[in-house]
């Protein structure tokens, strides 16, 4: 009976408790053979084929005799509220024990900045249990909230290490996360030789799809099969059986209502059959010093934000929730504030007021020279948008389907207004009596600044919201808006009636958007790693000039900059590329980091801020 309520607790709650104490479940105690039903890439959504399979699935494991469950991240697809209360009610059925971490599909288009899921799973993404002699370890691995590569948390790799310290000597730990642990993890080599260090017998992983055998820096990578595989008459839909007997792993791949076909089987830990597999090269080291740069914070949390500019003086968030006012010129931080949980909005300096959204439901207000609260709003979902300020106006996405214009001086909401859902990620643009903004609805708003009555609305004619330009800074010249998004096209809509003028796919752009600093050119950088120029006062697409960062496939949200002639633009591995503004020249590419560039920002000096996702802040002088 005792066994049967900590059963039920932990499918109900999702072992929550981990990260809070130091209890961690243990099922099937001293049994050397165990045998896993291993799930990865589910992809549950309202009224989808995986919905109805992921339930045959349930009933099938459930009539097994598994001794565990683990599903590896990618659970639905926009991580949006609806999809996870349904994916959690599905899961909630297993009769077994049970171990879930999140995807990217749930880190980075969640409409709760993640939030949901911790009510759902885990509070942190951070989860351990006992079965039988192994311990496993499951985290989560980003991007958080835009497109990225991936990154553990310092918090998560600190939790990790105090974790599998404590282990017990019987214990045989095995890794659990979403993604394989190579290149596409910003810091992999942190992870892996961590792992290493503690003797870990090996990781399961989904992300790609695909099932297979990898040698990932001397641990074994186990991948398993997406829940359905093939297309067509060749659609399957099932999960992978995992069997860990006598220091070996069997893996099994299981065909609903079909016998399982083992798939391949290897040693636990470093073998020399593993050792016969590729092992993917580590990321070149950074070169930004030949460039002028210069590090001048790495702060011991990730970095979501960018940067605020007051003189010497930096205001950014981090992923612990803490709003830090640091001086440039020393990098010592003058004063803190600290937010419920992880900041996403790029603060906003203005008039002695720096002006934030947190993930924990707020807009919050500070006296920028000694960090007194001036006042905060509660809003009803967390605020992961950037914010614009005019005429001592705030304006900002409020959460999902919500942008208000606040009074920055009192905190006074001027007006509110809905959308529907989604939410407004990127900075908003205004121009004359107009605020623009897109939602991951498919739509880009035009408002009324002064009342917040819609003028027109922009649709892009799909109903996949991943490919809405909710990351996306509008740019406006000669009277027409630009923008880009997922979809891949670049759009142009008359400023006055939201008539779309011109759609193009020729280049493959994301959502990544400058402007020319006279105005006349619209850039865009392709998801080839090219920055494009396009003329702004033509009402049909000529191109100006094409130049190739020779980055290849990049996928990173960063916006433009262009500062004194220079225009820089970022890539997901850290890497910048300036450009001569007038011809496109390419005058250098520098690495700053392995991980994502959040925003390039320009002061009035001609200083340029760098922030990466890995908690890394540069100045170029």
């Amino acid at each position: 009976m005792k066994k049967l309520l900590i059963t039920l607790a932990l499918v109900l709650g999702f072992a929550t408790a981990q990260g809070q104490n130091n209890e961690i479940p243990t099922f099937c105690p001293d049994k050397e053979e165990i045998e896993i039903a291993f799930f990865a890439d589910i992809h549950v959504n309202l009224g989808n084929a995986m919905e109805r399979e992921m339930r045959k699935a349930v009933e099938e494991v459930n009539s097994l005799p598994y001794d565990f469950v683990v599903i590896a991240g990618d659970l639905c697809n926009m991580g949006s509220d609806a999809e996870l209360e349904l994916v959690h009610e599905i899961v909630s059925k297993f009769n077994k024990p049970l171990m879930v971490t999140a995807g990217n599909h749930e880190t980075t288009w969640s409409e709760s900045a993640f939030m949901t899921y911790g009510r759902l799973f885990h509070e942190q993404g951070r989860v351990a249990m006992r079965v039988g002699n192994y311990l496993f370890v499951g985290y989560q691995v980003g991007p958080y909230m835009k497109m990225a590569e991936g990154t553990i948390r310092p918090e998560d790799i600190l939790w990790i290490e105090q974790t599998m310290r404590n282990a017990r000597p019987t214990d045989k730990i095995i890794s659990v996360c979403h993604y394989p642990l190579i290149n596409d993890i910003s810091n992999r080599k942190e992870i892996t030789d961590l792992l290493r260090k503690y003797d870990t017998k090996m990781t399961l992983c989904g992300h790609y799809h695909q099932l297979k055998l990898s040698n990932y820096d001397s641990i074994p990578g186990v991948m398993g099969r997406a829940l359905q595989m093939g297309s067509g008459k060749k659609t399957t839909y099932g999960y992978n059986v995992l069997r860990l007997a006598n220091d070996s792993l069997y893996m099994y791949e299981k065909v609903l209502g079909k016998e399982p076909v083992e798939r391949f089987r290897a040693k636990q830990g470093y073998s020399e059959e593993l050792g016969k597999l590729p092992v993917q090269p580590y990321m070149p080291e950074p070169d930004f010093e030949k460039v002028g740069a210069k590090l001048i914070k790495a702060d011991t949390a990730s970095i979501f934000t960018g940067v605020a500019v007051n003189g010497d003086m930096l205001y950014y968030g981090n992923s612990v929730g803490w709003l830090h006012a640091m001086n440039a010129k020393t990098g010592k931080v003058k004063w803190s504030q600290r937010f419920g949980n992880s900041i996403y909005s790029t603060p906003i300096y203005s008039d002695g007021i720096v002006v934030v959204g947190g993930a924990d439901c707020s807009v919050r207000a500070f006296k920028a020279s000694n960090g007194r609260e001036l006042w905060s709003i509660p809003t009803k979902t967390p605020v992961i948008g950037d914010g614009i300020v005019e005429n001592g106006v705030f304006y900002s996405g409020i959460g999902s389907g919500r942008f208000a214009a606040i009074e920055l001086r009192t905190g006074k909401i001027l007006w509110e207004a809905s959308f529907g859902d989604g939410q407004a990620q990127g900075r908003p643009t205004i121009v004359g009596d107009k605020v623009l903004f897109g939602a991951w609805d498919c739509y880009l708003y035009c408002l009324d600044k002064t009342t917040g009555k819609q003028f027109w609305k922009w649709y892009n004619g799909g109903h996949n919201k991943l490919f809405s330009p909710g990351h996306v800074v509008p740019r406006v010249a000669n009277g027409k808006v630009y923008v880009v998004a997922p979809d891949r096209y670049a759009t142009v809509i008359d400023l006055e009636t939201g008539r779309q003028i011109w759609r193009k796919s020729g280049y493959r752009v994301r959502e990544s958007t400058g402007i020319s600093s006279d105005g006349q050119m619209f850039l865009g950088k392709t998801m080839d790693g090219e920055l494009v120029a396009v003329e702004s006062g033509a009402t049909t697409y000529i191109e100006r000039w094409v130049s190739d960062a020779g980055w290849g496939y990049d996928h990173n949200p960063c916006p433009i900059t262009v500062s004194e002639g220079v225009i820089y633009m970022a890539n997901k591995q850290g890497e910048v590329a300036a450009f001569e503004e007038k011809t496109g020249k390419l005058i250098w590419r520098a690495k700053f980091g392995n991980a994502a560039t959040n925003k390039i920002v320009a002061d009035e000096r001609g200083n340029v801020y760098i922030t990466l996702i890995e908690g890394l802040i540069y100045k170029i002088k």
